[in-house]
């Protein structure tokens, strides 16, 4: 469907790499589709520009985790400015800040159509500290009043439109993410080359069975439960082997200090920091672990999936609308390591089960979760809200 009378949408997230993550397919379709497209984000290491034809970036100095209050009505003023500048049909907002700093910018300058993805709720509802409870609560507050303001609002899981759905007033939906490309994430395509890298880089042995968790490297993501998890296994299974890929998050308030990521590789796990070969150090392992404490859409389990693996993960938002207890892996109680390493366990233990488990995920993955056919799907709701 081409749209009459060329209109302008802004994309707006925190920084680059969710824009690349939650909407690039919807960015790039709106620009076949005659829109004047611009995104809006501030640069991060993993996606320092943005290059797509007849799509133009702009940058918008933030701070993620600033808690700053001067730091912060600076990126409000900064963004408000941006968008009058460019005087928008509809802007279009992804992640926390961006939610509430684009939506309020943009109703104070009258523009025609808000809409707010809910990536996640952050560490607003994972962060239970009784220091950090009146910031929460004004943060809650804020969130609800600004996306109140939308004209719809996306929700990526059932369980996030059911804690916060009932707050809102305005028109929301479910859509269950964004997808994958299940093209890339396939064992036939990874770059054999790299997978030789990796072998050596982790001293990999045969008949080791490989066992990761990937997310940045933050509490949150569950960390502290995996190793945990990694002792009970490993004392057990001596030919496990436990891998973690990530990043270090420095604008999050939950992240791991150096020192205690040290006292992690002393302990024999090994972490792979800031990787860009993700698909080839999947196409390695044998079980997939997610401990996180909340997640919107977590992507890490749909790559995962893709690449035919076996997931264990906490049974929290997100994580328990992919992962089929029994069919395509088991859910864990959440910040339980003891429990998280029964359930690696149980997929240990029955060999034809892990490659059973594998193949329903790659199916899933499949019939569910391909990025063309959830992008068709977000396109459908475009043409009726816009």
């Amino acid at each position: 469907m081409k749209y009459k009378n060329r209109k302008k949408i802004l994309f707006i997230a925190n920084i680059l790499t969710h824009h690349k993550i939650f909407n690039d397919g919807i960015i790039q379709n709106m620009a076949k589709k005659g829109f004047d497209v611009k995104v809006i984000a501030h640069k991060d290491k993993n996606h320092p520009s943005y290059q797509r034809k007849e799509i133009e970036f702009i940058e918008w100095p933030l701070k993620r985790g600033s808690k700053n209050i001067f730091a912060e009505i600076r990126s409000l003023w900064l963004l408000l400015k941006i968008i009058k500048k460019e005087n928008p049909d509809i802007v279009h907002n992804f992640t926390i800040k961006a939610n509430i700093y684009g939506t309020i910018s943009a109703k104070l300058l009258n523009t025609k159509k808000i809409i707010n993805t809910i990536t996640g709720l952050g560490y607003i509802y994972t962060d239970q500290k009784i220091t950090t409870l009146p910031l929460r609560l004004l943060a809650k507050l804020v969130w609800i009043s600004s996306m109140n303001m939308s004209n719809l609002i996306i929700f990526m899981n059932k369980t996030d439109m059911k804690v916060m759905g009932k707050f809102l007033s305005v028109k929301k939906i479910v859509i269950p993410g964004h997808g994958i490309d299940e093209i890339f994430y396939s064992k036939k395509n990874t770059d054999k080359e790299k997978v030789k890298k990796i072998k050596k880089e982790i001293l990999l042995k045969k008949n080791e069975i490989v066992i990761t968790t990937i997310g940045r490297l933050i509490e949150h993501k569950g960390i502290y439960e995996f190793v945990k998890a990694a002792k009970i296994i490993r004392k057990k299974y001596p030919e496990t082997k436990f891998v973690i890929v990530g990043a270090t998050d420095l604008d999050n308030p939950t992240k791991i200090p150096d020192n205690q990521l040290e006292d992690i590789k002393n302990q024999g796990i090994i972490i792979l920091k800031d990787r860009t070969d993700v698909r080839e150090i999947l196409f390695l392992t044998n079980i997939f672990v997610l401990a996180t404490y909340m997640e919107a859409v977590p992507q890490v389990i749909l790559e995962a999936m893709s690449m035919k693996l076996p997931i264990v993960a906490t049974d929290v938002s997100g994580c328990n609308e992919r992962v089929i207890n029994g069919k395509n892996g088991y859910l864990a109680e959440v910040k339980n390591p003891i429990s998280l390493a029964i359930e690696i366990e149980r997929i240990l233990k029955n060999k034809k089960e892990m490659k059973n488990m594998g193949q329903f995920s790659r199916s899933l993955i499949e019939q569910k979760y391909r990025k063309k056919m959830m992008t068709k799907i977000i396109l459908k709701h475009y043409d009726k809200n816009i």
